[in-house]
């Protein structure tokens, strides 16, 4: 490599770490901006992003975020879990759950599996402020959910018992919600690209490997957890809770 390839590679390496940098914005449409730039630059000029590492160290230090909630105590429902993972996937985070104490009904004290969010900061943020949002949210509208099929059931002298108990009904429509929060997602980037398919437009996935080598360093290997069995569920539950998850507008709960 010539002298002035490697200058003009350095300018480029300090412009696209200008640009990581505004990937911290507020701004959300100056941030994926950002973001869609430096893939452009990264795969016009054949570069890595390890090259830039060293430059921007100290704007890519992993992260850890806890989502607090402690109505659940010692192992959360399967579809929390879920929800966990869906959102790490799209907010590019990396998520663990982590045993920490609380302090229970007369001052006894629990363990409660808290999902831990690891990543960039911006990213970290983001990831945790969804998971609250949207829990609450859920289970906001699966109260709603439960209390108008308890009412069409008894209007309809439908039965309330066994599968069709609301409190199964309940479970089975948080369960499915997951699953279209999972599709407001998908939504939401496929229209993104669409938006951004002349600018180069691809969310920069960085730093797997030091997000792997965080959780190496400070948890060793990990453990798996107790994941809840639904032993009752209700299709029409399930059914419901999709169809209203994919109807959750995601921009609005970060």
């Amino acid at each position: 490599m010539t002298k002035t390839k490697k200058l003009n590679r350095d300018k480029v390496a300090e412009m696209i770490q200008k640009l990581i940098a505004l990937q911290e914005s507020p701004n959300e449409h100056e941030a994926a901006l950002a973001a869609a730039k430096v893939q452009e630059l990264l795969t016009k000029y054949n570069m890595d992003l390890a090259e830039i590492q060293p430059i921007t160290a100290d704007v890519n230090l992993v992260v850890e975020g806890y989502a607090y909630d402690w109505e659940y105590v010692k192992t959360l429902p399967d579809w929390m879990m879920n929800l966990a993972q869906v959102i790490a996937q799209y907010t590019y985070t990396t998520v663990v759950y982590s045993g920490r104490p609380r302090v229970g009904a007369a001052g006894s004290v629990c363990r409660s599996s808290i999902p831990l969010f690891l990543g960039r900061k911006v990213a970290v943020d983001v990831a945790c402020g969804m998971y609250l949002n949207l829990t609450s949210l859920l289970l906001k509208l699966a109260g709603n959910a439960r209390k108008e099929y308890t009412k069409n059931q008894k209007d309809n002298g439908e039965s309330l018992s066994g599968y069709s108990h609301p409190s199964v009904y309940r479970n089975s429509w948080l369960f499915g919600s997951v699953s279209g929060i999972h599709d407001a997602f998908e939504e939401e980037r496929r229209l993104f690209m669409m938006e951004n398919e002349n600018k180069g437009s691809a969310m920069v996935v960085a730093y797997d490997l030091e997000i792997d080598q965080y959780i190496e360093d400070k948890f060793g290997k990990l453990g798996s957890i107790n994941r809840t069995s639904n032993k009752k569920m209700s299709a029409q539950g399930i059914h419901d809770g999709q169809v209203a998850g994919a109807g959750v507008d995601v921009s609005k709960t970060r």
